[in-house]
């Protein structure tokens, strides 16, 4: 009974739920048959502030970027909903092609159809809760092929432009699947609700440029710092008088090419104090799989993929050239917990997961690196020769990054303007017990600075104040950690914080 009230609660009809079958269809989206609706995904990220569904002359259904002013010459793009109360499905045709959106061989695709079969029959569902813009709030559905399943196939949008037909993700994280209907009133003010979002956007990003500003620097550009200040003051005075919402947008891509000219025309004058640009990577602190290439088991602030090859990424556009640094806080257990540190405590370093940026890549700490005497959460387990602790599940994990204990980096120069590269974290062993575990990206850029220069061997003696002001520990040349703090080390070469010291 349960079951049936929350179908229920949810807009669905439901059947014998232990039969397997799926809801049953119904009247859920009011609508007039001669009204043109314009179909926009439900997802930030894929298109709902600016695109919008779209068949293309083959046929292809995909979703595009189209200026709201522009949508009366774009038919295409607009389309006609039905509903068929005999069976309770409904129908969309394209108003430019008279083609119905119809679902065949695992696919959906507009065709021509001169009566309609059961490939152009539609089951629709109303998601649970408001998408909000501005002012306006509006509700996606799902546009699911009727399939005897629980899992039927559904309109999804794709990262690309192109759309697919894959099976139903009902929960609200299904935000790729889900489709809002806009009539031309709705269009306009949707419109107005979308440059709000990205003047509030854009305001943002001109506060992180300015703080990008403050940094201590030298020109290697004259007038750099004049030219950006112009620039910045040249968007936000057009942004007052925009029109529409890409208008917006388009500054908004003026502002990131602003901080990219200036970003390319200066270094910091203290390497260890370098421009932060974490904001430019979308979902730095990896709550969800929004703006990166993969979905791995995300919980407790952190992400993991377990006995599995991945490759988590995502791709940084027109950025400066210099010399960059990404970091994050991440591990490997190369195999089970007792052959992970056995094999640690003999000098075996199985991990095979890499973080990267670009071509350079460096291996991520074994998860022995941050073992400790004590633990510091539940959730843990002692191995190895000295019976230390580490974590053993996503919330001792958890614990351990939030006391900095796998700190890795990576650094690599760019000679190009405008450049493009991925950064992220990737691993080609599934083998049993492989466990690797992440969170919390930066980036930092450090202008015409080397790679050398950034991690030139400080030779300057450690004052007692200094040993113990560590952040991250210390590592031998190996990558291994060896200590919180250079209290009590022998003279030699370790890496702290990132940086190669020389204790005498």
């Amino acid at each position: 009974s349960l079951i049936q009230q929350g179908m229920c609660e949810d807009g669905l009809i439901p059947v014998n739920y232990w039969s397997g079958a799926f809801c049953l269809p119904a009247y859920v989206f009011p609508h007039e048959d001669d009204v043109k609706y314009y179909i926009k995904c439900e997802d930030e990220n894929l298109g709902l502030l600016d695109s919008y569904l779209m068949e293309k002359a083959d046929g292809t259904i995909v979703w595009t970027t189209i200026d709201t002013e522009d949508l009366s010459t774009h038919d295409e793009a607009s389309w006609y909903v039905s509903f068929t109360p005999d069976n309770q499905y409904y129908q969309i045709r394209n108003a430019s092609t008279g083609h119905y959106i119809s679902y065949n061989n695992g696919r959906f695709k507009a065709l021509n159809r001169t009566s309609i079969t059961g490939n152009e029959n539609f089951h629709l569902i109303r998601g649970r809760q408001d998408v909000s813009i501005g002012d306006m709030k509006v509700r996606g559905y799902w546009l699911i092929h009727p399939e005897n399943n629980a899992n039927p196939n559904t309109l999804t949008a794709n990262k690309d432009g192109s759309t697919s037909a894959v099976s139903l993700n009902l929960y609200d994280s299904g935000s790729n699947q889900r489709w809002v209907f806009l009539d031309a009133d709705d269009v306009d003010a949707f419109d107005q609700g979308s440059k709000k979002f990205y003047q509030a956007d854009l305001k943002d990003l001109i506060a992180q440029i300015r703080k990008l500003k403050r940094v201590s620097h030298t020109e290697d550009v004259a007038d750099a710092d004049q030219t950006l200040e112009a620039a910045l003051e040249e968007i936000t005075a057009q942004s007052k008088v925009a029109t529409g919402a890409n208008d917006v947008k388009s500054l908004v891509a003026d502002a990131r090419e602003a901080a990219m000219i200036f970003l390319s025309s200066v270094t910091p004058t203290d390497i260890e104090k370098p421009f932060d640009l974490t904001f430019m990577i979308d979902n730095a602190a990896i709550n969800d799989n929004s703006g990166w290439s993969d979905t791995p088991t995300f919980s407790y602030s952190c992400c993991e993929y377990f006995q599995r090859t991945f490759d988590f990424y995502q791709t940084l556009t027109n950025m400066p050239k210099g010399t960059y640094k990404l970091t994050a806080q991440a591990f490997q257990r190369p195999g089970s917990y007792v052959n992970a540190m056995n094999d640690y405590d003999n000098g075996r370093n199985n991990v095979s997961a890499q973080l990267y940026i670009g071509q350079k890549a460096g291996k991520i700490r074994h998860i022995g690196d941050g073992a400790t005497e004590t633990s510091l959460a539940s959730g843990t387990v002692q191995a190895g020769s000295q019976s230390l602790y580490i974590p053993d599940n996503m919330a001792s994990a958890s614990a351990y990054f939030n006391k900095k204990r796998y700190y890795n980096e990576v650094l690599s120069t760019t000679t190009r303007q405008g450049t493009s590269f991925r950064i992220g974290l990737r691993g080609d062993i599934s083998n049993s017990g492989y466990w690797t575990i992440f969170d919390d990206f930066h980036l930092l850029f450090y202008g015409s600075a080397t790679i050398d220069q950034i991690t030139a061997v400080d030779e300057t003696l450690i004052s007692p104040d200094q040993k113990k002001r560590i952040v991250h520990g210390v590592f031998d040349l190996q990558g291994r950690r060896i200590a919180d703090s250079l209290e009590g080390l022998p003279q030699g070469i370790y890496i702290v914080d990132g940086r190669k010291v020389l204790v005498r």
